[in-house]
């Protein structure tokens, strides 16, 4: 019968073995893998917004070249039909002075756009830049921490498999009977296998009559006061 009840203690300490590895599997934490991916995607949506940005400026910068070189282009030949003699006529000579004052001013005003177009390029490329090597960092730790997760949880699945394997092999050695009373006994209490040391009920730490600790290395004997199955060392 004691060998009997060491194997049975044995399943029970499997079985612990068995909800501490589950209760550890629940405790894998993914919630800083799944936020690293959250802020992973929202770096793409920036940059990917980013550079559509950064494509409308560059047109811009391009269409205010272009008029930049037409109007000064305009301009220079109106200076050179000003001070080209072409102009004798002194009214006509002011007018055209001040159409050429104010095609300056015009040019002045563009090229100052001009200048806040390329400056917010350049702005706009940097924070792209920023953010790609922000993303490829996270992206980086977002994998190494999956993999540590990973690893963790087919460690944990290896146990349990271990565990289920020789849980299978030690019920195989117990009397049928012996079992299901052991079982039943476990849905109505945690450990229902307690040992006795030095007269004391592991489970809930009684004393035990001399002669009950006896009598558990033969037959199944239970606790008086918690109900537990005793094995006597």
């Amino acid at each position: 019968m004691k060998v009997q009840l060491k194997i049975l203690y044995q399943l029970q300490q499997l079985e612990q073995q068995k909800a501490s590895a589950l209760n550890q599997k629940t405790k894998v934490n993914s919630d800083e893998v799944h936020h690293l991916w959250q802020e992973i995607r929202q770096l793409a949506q920036n940059v990917a917004a980013n550079k559509q940005t950064l494509s409308s400026l560059e047109t811009t910068c391009a269409n205010q070249e272009t008029e930049i070189a037409a109007v000064t282009k305009q301009c220079q030949q109106v200076e050179a039909k000003l001070y080209g003699g072409e102009i004798t006529n002194i009214k006509e000579m002011e007018q055209t002075k001040d159409n050429c004052d104010k095609m300056r001013q015009d040019i002045a005003r563009q090229e100052n756009e001009a200048f806040a177009s390329i400056e917010s390029c350049e702005q706009v490329t940097g924070q792209i830049a920023a953010d790609e090597a922000l993303m490829q960092q996270k992206k980086r730790l977002h994998a190494e921490k999956q993999q540590l997760i990973t690893q963790a949880l087919a460690g944990l699945d290896s146990q349990l498999a271990a565990i289920e394997a020789e849980h299978r092999k030690l019920t195989e050695q117990v009397e049928t009977e012996l079992l299901n009373r052991f079982r039943d006994l476990g849905r109505k209490m945690p450990m229902p296998i307690a040992k006795v040391a030095n007269g004391i009920c592991g489970g809930c730490r009684r004393s035990i009559p001399t002669n009950q600790a006896a009598l558990s290395l033969t037959i199944v004997v239970h606790c008086d006061n918690c109900g537990r199955i005793l094995l006597a060392e």
